[in-house]
């Protein structure tokens, strides 16, 4: 109305009669930033240490040669996160860039964690994974990832366990490259749930891939590196070429089909021939049937 009687546009408007009655405007007490993408902050890696403590730790998993593993995944030893020595993983994303790190303690109890604050979460071993490899293996933990490659698996591990997939909107570029994705999270309810979701959000190329203990490095610290390959390439292609539990054989139905035809009357059953030795064996015409008879 005061647009139309005044002649303004909406924002004149407002003004005149913010003037006109002597209506109080309240600024907003807090400026409100346009959302935009996240910052992560560069990755700070802790001073190295030179001991026996991660040669011994690595070997007590079931790696072998391990001088040469911790030289081509470029993990070290650490005492500058707790009180004991530390395991770090640097996470190179797909450009060969490091943007994550994490530690997992050696010689004392406690808990993997993220090494810096607000580091972009992303899938560890790309550094590893053959530049023309399109099949990729998908498990939870670094130590998987790094048994799994060295028996022959191209392997990326999840950043942060089974119950965080922050990871996925920063990786799924990267992901397209692959054909086939197998997914082999622990074997155990967290593990299930996992890969449930990431079934779900990585599409109709993954599997579930199902082996007997609860991980990868379990299994080669349990059975060794060839049994373990055999495992795997067992467990793989019994789940890549698994068909679906929708299909069925068609034997299966056979039962189901005579007693539909054994069960219905003589109007939908069809008409009989008329030839009497024809109709001993209850041939019958049906409505909007072509048959075709030899002799």
């Amino acid at each position: 109305l005061i647009c139309e009687s005044q002649s303004l546009d909406l924002k004149g408007a407002m003004e005149w009669a913010t003037q006109q009655y002597g209506i109080r405007t309240q600024a907003p007490t807090q400026k409100i930033k346009a959302a935009g993408k996240k910052k992560f902050n560069t990755p700070k890696p802790p001073k190295r240490v030179n001991s026996e403590t991660l040669h011994e730790f690595l070997q007590g998993r079931g790696f072998k040669e391990v001088g040469e593993l911790i030289a081509r995944w470029q993990i070290y030893e650490t005492s500058e996160i707790s009180r004991g020595k530390d395991l770090i993983f640097q996470f190179f994303d797909a450009n060969e860039k490091l943007v994550y790190l994490k530690s997992k303690p050696m010689d004392y109890d406690g808990n993997p964690t993220t090494v810096n604050k607000d580091l972009k979460p992303i899938l560890y071993g790309w550094h590893m994974i053959p530049e023309h490899a399109r099949d990729v293996w998908i498990v939870e933990g670094e130590l998987d990832a790094i048994a799994g490659r060295q028996l022959g698996f191209p392997m990326l591990s999840l950043p942060s366990g089974s119950n965080n997939m922050k990871w996925i909107e920063h990786e799924m570029p990267y992901l397209a490259r692959f054909e086939s994705i197998a997914i082999c999270t622990d074997m155990d309810e967290a593990g299930d749930r996992a890969a449930d979701t990431l079934l779900k959000r990585l599409g109709d190329r993954c599997f579930r891939v199902q082996i007997p203990v609860k991980d990868i490095n379990d299994l080669l610290k349990e059975h060794g590196y060839e049994k373990s390959k055999q495992i795997l390439a067992q467990s793989y292609d019994s789940a890549k070429y698994q068909d679906p539990e929708q299909l069925r054989n068609v034997i299966e139905f056979r039962d189901d089909v005579d007693e539909y035809f054994d069960n219905q009357d003589a109007e939908k059953r069809g008409l009989k021939t008329g030839f009497a030795k024809i109709d001993e064996h209850d041939f019958r015409f049906g409505k909007g049937e072509l048959i075709g008879c030899t002799g």
